[in-house]
């Protein structure tokens, strides 16, 4: 009996040592994070107010504005351009007109080639309004209806 009793704490022994003895795995985890932007728009189609007789006077007429929202995980530049100016008549796509809110100075004419609108760093939403208008003149401004397509660009910017 006393040799059945040694085997088992023998073999209890050995069972004990197998299970306390430490194994060590060093797993690597990893991600690779990508440049991400969005561009979201409030609206895509916007109409200026129809010009009064106070409007021509003060030589355009009242502001119309889209609300735009950037985020990006790194410096970013939203651009804008016009593709395509619709006119019935002779009205210069320079007569439409942009400016972000908030910001100092003219207004500046709509053209065919990109225009920054605003830049910043990385971020997880920037409001930018962007407020339109039309140039008016009572000696040229032929009635119809006039309209641009536009296109708005979010890009990688430069951190300087």
């Amino acid at each position: 009996m006393r040799k059945i009793c040694l085997l088992l704490l023998v073999l209890c022994l050995g069972f004990a040592a197998s299970s306390f003895a430490a194994t060590v795995q060093s797993p690597t985890v990893s991600v690779t994070i990508s440049t991400v932007q969005d561009l979201a728009i409030d609206s895509l189609n916007v109409t200026i107010p129809a010009p009064s007789v106070a409007d021509y006077n003060a030589g355009n007429t009242q502001t119309a504005s889209n609300v735009l929202t950037v985020k990006s995980n790194v410096p970013w530049e939203l651009k804008m351009r016009a593709t395509s100016w619709a006119n019935p008549y002779t009205k210069a796509l320079s007569d439409l007109q942009w400016k972000r809110q908030g910001s100092a100075g003219d207004f500046n004419a709509f053209t065919f080639t990109d225009d920054t609108v605003f830049s910043g760093a990385a971020t997880s939403g920037t409001v930018i309004t962007v407020d339109y208008l039309m140039k008016l003149f009572w000696a040229t401004d032929e009635p119809g209806v006039y309209s641009a397509d536009l296109t708005y660009t979010l890009v990688t910017g430069s951190s300087n």
